[in-house]
């Protein structure tokens, strides 16, 4: 078969790569395309749509979402066809404000956004990891051709000079399909990239809401850091949900159940098991070291630390991948990121309020690393060559006020 619009092979076309650019510009929407490629566009997008009844399970949201709105079936530039509806639009947008966290999504829109996921998964599952692509496009191709011939007797063809409106024929679906292997192959890795983006940049707005939380305790407790037992005076610090007196990240909590902050505002995106809802936690303190996003300052023994004694002293950040290592019975890198951000690096809150990036935990302006105490920090230095050590022990603390120390 053959037609005006076929081409050699089964990569896209130049037009269909323009129409496909244009249909992007346009907000998917094929109506708002230039007349000059509005047709192949909108016929671009009906074709696309064969995967909008798929029922699979979604986990990459991020890649989900991004394909189910590159491949939304729009249907062709007249009037007649619908459109993408304005609830789906809502709901996809209301997702990306929410950091791809679909429990945070509005409970009005989110069964439009689990239907999202269900279009999305099937492009994630489409392409295994350590496929060839090539040969993938081949077998699907030998695939489709199969079941064409098996069909080919009660199939009805349109002429293949004047092919009738609206009937899809084998080079089609020969296309469609290799446009998404294609586009799979090349597309997931930047969506990869753009999630961890996105989680980051919600990460950072996290800790500047945060910050004012900081501020306004402050300003109500003499300029005081969060704190809400005594001291540890040499017991553990990071048995999180066991009381007060025997974790560190109860002193954190204290910024919650006073209400100077959201919990939301201390669950990073980059932790999947970080609550969002107050019952989730013991009301005090989250219940698990897991569920704890960010690791805060620890206290110096018969020390009274405040905000703004150093405005540039870390006091928060991204959660210790050093504790977790240590719990869990580990070989310790000291100087490790924290697994939030994928080992890439992790935020500090500083005393003054600002929060920055850090590709290392050890800071540049004091060689300080916020994962241990000083003593440990000079014992590493007495043993050169090694890359892990097995120093923590959950009951260390600062060696001095200007010790920066964070956990759990």
């Amino acid at each position: 078969m053959s037609d005006t619009h076929s081409h050699d092979g089964v990569l896209p076309s130049e037009p269909d790569r323009l129409a496909i650019d244009a249909l992007v510009d346009a907000g998917w929407d094929p109506d708002r395309v230039d007349p000059v490629l509005r047709t192949r566009a909108a016929r671009i997008a009906q074709a696309l749509g064969l995967l909008s009844n798929s029922k699979v399970r979604s986990d990459n949201i991020l890649a989900d979402i991004a394909f189910a709105r590159a491949m939304r079936m729009n249907g062709h530039a007249d009037a007649s066809v619908p459109t993408l509806h304005p609830a789906d639009q809502e709901a996809m947008d209301a997702w990306v404000i929410a950091g791809y966290d679909t429990s945070r999504v509005p409970a009005s829109l989110r069964s439009r956004v689990f239907q999202h996921e269900k279009i999305g998964r099937l492009l994630i599952d489409s392409a295994p990891v350590g496929t060839n692509a090539s040969s993938l496009v081949e077998r699907t191709l030998l695939a489709l051709e199969g079941a064409e011939a098996q069909r080919v007797g009660r199939l009805r063809v349109g002429s293949d000079i004047a092919p009738r409106r609206g009937r899809l024929r084998i080079n089609d679906l020969v296309t469609v399909a290799a446009m998404l292997l294609i586009g799979a192959a090349v597309a997931i890795p930047v969506m990869s990239s753009t999630r961890a983006h996105m989680q980051q940049t919600i990460c950072q707005a996290n800790l500047g809401s945060t910050a004012l939380a900081f501020s306004s305790y402050a300003a109500d407790n003499r300029d005081a850091l969060p704190i809400a037992n005594a001291g540890f005076g040499g017991g553990s610090w990071w048995d999180v949900g066991k009381g007060r007196d025997r974790s560190n990240s109860a002193n954190l909590f204290s910024l919650v159940a006073a209400g100077y902050v959201d919990l939301r505002d201390l669950s990073c995106p980059g932790n999947p098991e970080a609550p969002t809802e107050t019952g989730q936690t013991s009301g005090f303190d989250w219940r698990r070291l897991e569920q704890v996003s960010y690791s805060y300052r620890l206290i110096p023994a018969g020390a009274a630390p405040r905000v703004h004694d150093d405005p540039r002293s870390v006091i928060l950040a991204d959660r210790s991948p050093v504790v977790l290592m240590a719990v869990r019975g580990q070989p310790v890198h000291p100087e490790a990121n924290s697994p939030n951000h994928d080992d890439r690096g992790q935020h500090l809150l500083r005393g003054d309020g600002s929060a920055t990036w850090a590709k290392s935990p050890v800071l540049a302006e004091t060689a300080d690393n916020i994962w241990l105490p000083r003593s440990i920090e000079d014992r590493i230095r007495a043993i050169r060559g090694r890359s892990t050590i097995e120093p923590i022990r959950g009951n260390e603390l600062p060696s001095h006020a200007l010790d920066v120390f964070l956990g759990p």
